[in-house]
């Protein structure tokens, strides 16, 4: 064999740069020039599009509630009897059986709330959630009556400084 013969010869691997350069090619025309499918930041367009709709959507549906009906409705026995038993199936976990807070949930008994203290704040908390924080809305699940008794019951704990609890986290709140 002679040393222009051994130039003229290719590399094992050229035919796998050669496919890998075509593969691009094809993959580029495929997404840019036939737009057959969206590209990533379009489906993440989208998709925030479809959540704000679907967000929007659950904003209408929710009953109004003011400060008022909820204080007052944590003055109704059987309101908070029906919240404890809300608290007890789905908040435990979270933050502790007396609302002390666990490992994941803030004091539920202290006057330090992370998003604010008053009803409908508390009300809007445990409804919309905080998915950021790892606090689920639980709106959609237990639905209007059972988040207003829910909060009633959370307003009764409120500021009882449960020994044991979890050290405060948020602002001060001053109130009942």
């Amino acid at each position: 064999m002679n040393a222009a013969s051994a130039e003229s010869r290719t590399k094992p691997y050229t035919g796998y740069v050669y496919a890998g350069l075509v593969l691009a090619v094809g993959c580029w025309f495929y997404l840019h020039v036939t737009s057959a499918r969206d590209l990533p930041m379009a489906a993440y367009e989208r998709e925030v599009a479809a959540q704000n709709a679907h967000d929007s959507i659950l904003a209408r549906r929710s009953v109004p509630v003011d400060e008022a009906a909820l204080t007052a409705l944590a003055l109704d026995p059987r309101a908070v009897a029906a919240g404890r038993e809300a608290f007890r199936a789905n908040c435990v976990p979270c933050h502790g059986a007396e609302g002390e807070g666990a490992p994941v949930g803030p004091n539920l008994t202290d006057e330090y709330w992370l998003h604010g203290g008053g009803a409908e704040r508390v009300y809007r908390s445990v409804n919309d959630g905080f998915i950021v924080r790892g606090m689920p809305a639980w709106g959609p699940t237990l639905g209007a009556r059972r988040i207003q008794t829910l909060t009633a019951y959370l307003l009764t704990i409120r500021n009882r400084r449960v020994a044991g609890g979890r050290s405060p986290q948020g602002t001060r709140e001053s109130g009942p």
